[in-house]
């Protein structure tokens, strides 16, 4: 049992090297990340913004990002001591492989993990996307980031003593990683379009169907962050008194905004045109 501590605490110490070294760098955050979002903002103009296209392609177009990224990352922490021959000095510490291992490893999952965190909201914003689960979505990101970062934490550390480790990182590493990612963007956890509304003040009571006929009511306090699909059927109520202040975001339009009524979906235009004229009658 103390051993397992040893190793958990040489294991600790690695990763928090490596990460205390990108925290100085910023490479991921000045490099990795912007390549990450050009890479969604490219496919939605290659793409020419069909909201359809994008919705329907969104997991593929996900993974792709997620791993052309991440191979920089790996690459990064492949090479980091490289340069001033720390690595020499790493393996004379008497530190175990494991431990230099796993640590590493541990250190590309925590920025591979922060990586999707930010490709999800690039796919919420750009592409119009919404989050079906977010349990499922949190364990495909943690499955994939596992296995990137362990496959290219030990093909990195084989290709380290190459001339040509560049080139040959990405040739070991993405036969290895086509099937997990095929899986996951088969059944990945983002559907349809989505609204990101941002309650900044006053709050609102948000009445949504219930069974039968019923209607259930709830109040969303300021602060509140929400995510609704596009098809989300509610009725917003308001106390002027409050001054509520909402923001909302919404993704790629699908049709035009209008009311479900009995009669079924009617456009705003021609609702509000029947409403004021069974008024003035």
């Amino acid at each position: 049992m103390s051993a397992l501590r040893v190793v958990l605490s040489d294991i600790r110490l690695v990763a928090a090297r490596d990460l205390r070294i990108e925290a100085r760098s910023r490479v991921v955050l000045d490099q990795v990340l912007p390549f990450a979002v050009l890479v969604l903002v490219l496919f939605g103009f290659a793409l020419d913004a069909d909201h359809r296209t994008l919705r329907t392609f969104a997991p593929g177009l996900f993974w792709v990002a997620v791993l052309l990224s991440a191979l920089l990352a790996v690459q990064r922490s492949a090479t980091l001591d490289a340069a001033d021959g720390t690595g020499i000095a790493l393996r004379m510490s008497g530190l175990p492989p494991v431990a230099r291992y796993l640590g590493r490893a541990a250190a590309v999952l925590v920025q591979l993990l922060v990586l999707e965190a930010v490709l999800v909201g690039g796919l919420v914003v750009l592409y119009g996307v919404s989050v079906g689960d977010w349990l499922r979505l949190g364990v495909e990101g943690v499955v994939a980031g596992v296995a990137v970062a362990a496959a290219g934490t030990l093909y990195g550390a084989l290709a380290s003593g190459l001339g040509a480790r560049d080139t040959l990182l990405p040739v070991l590493v993405l036969p290895v990683l086509a099937p997990v990612l095929i899986v996951l963007a088969s059944d990945f956890a983002l559907s349809s379009t989505a609204i990101l509304a941002i309650i900044l003040r006053g709050g609102y009571w948000e009445h949504t169907p219930g069974p039968g006929s019923t209607l259930g009511k709830r109040w969303y306090r300021p602060g509140v962050i929400r995510f609704c699909p596009a098809n989300w059927l509610h009725r917003v109520e308001i106390d002027p008194a409050r001054k509520p202040l909402t923001v909302v975001i919404r993704g790629m339009q699908v049709r035009r905004r209008g009311v479900q009524t009995t009669a079924g979906w009617i456009p705003w235009p021609q609702y509000k045109g029947q409403k004021e004229r069974s008024s003035s009658s």
